[in-house]
């Protein structure tokens, strides 16, 4: 298996859950990892995608996601 690198990540659920759905749309396999801190509620959620769509992924969430 190829290694993983994250290439979104914020605190917001709906934020990871919508960039995960992006980057499927383009048939790029992705994951979200919670670093969230259970008892206080605080940490961040990430959307990692294997290395060789790095590049790909990234370019998509910077040209096609606008959050405001």
């Amino acid at each position: 298996m190829s290694s993983w690198e994250s290439v979104f990540s914020s605190e917001q659920a709906y934020r990871v859950e919508i960039v995960k759905a992006l980057l499927g749309e383009h048939n790029i396999n992705a994951v979200i990892v919670n670093k969230r801190d259970t008892a206080y509620h605080i940490g961040l959620l990430e959307v990692y995608v294997a290395s060789k769509d790095v590049l790909k992924a990234t370019k998509i969430i910077r040209n096609d996601l606008h959050f405001e």
